[in-house]
């Protein structure tokens, strides 16, 4: 029951999915089209099949069980403009094998980059 509730749920706010941009480094993403949610983290934790879990998708964001391979920034366009919600899903390279700078990684920069929407690096 559990399980037919989020699917439920899940149809009802995910009507359509479409492959947005893709950027391989922080100074090349796209400027902001929607309100966005990132999906950040280490390496091999499983932020591409989270991506297709909340899309409502099994293969829309390539998974694998080799640490390293989102090597660029995905988005996802999530509903079309004038429907609600309308927003994108950035699946994005995970810090320790795709992530040049670990370190300013996991010190915060790139959530700031994120946030502003470009970087310097």
């Amino acid at each position: 029951r559990d399980a037919a509730t989020a699917e439920q749920l899940n149809r009802a706010l995910v009507r359509s999915v479409a492959r947005g941009p893709t950027a391989d480094a922080m100074a090349r993403l796209p400027p902001p089209a929607a309100p966005e949610v990132v999906l950040l983290g280490r390496s091999n934790v499983g932020k591409s099949s989270l991506a297709n879990a909340l899309l409502g998708r099994r293969a829309l964001a390539p998974a694998s069980p080799v640490p390293g391979r989102t090597r660029r920034f995905c988005f996802y366009d999530v509903n079309e403009p004038g429907h609600r919600p309308h927003f994108r899903l950035v699946d994005v390279p995970g810090a320790g094998f795709a992530v040049d700078d670990v370190q300013a990684a996991l010190d915060g920069d790139l959530q700031r980059g994120m946030a502003e929407g470009k970087a310097d690096s």
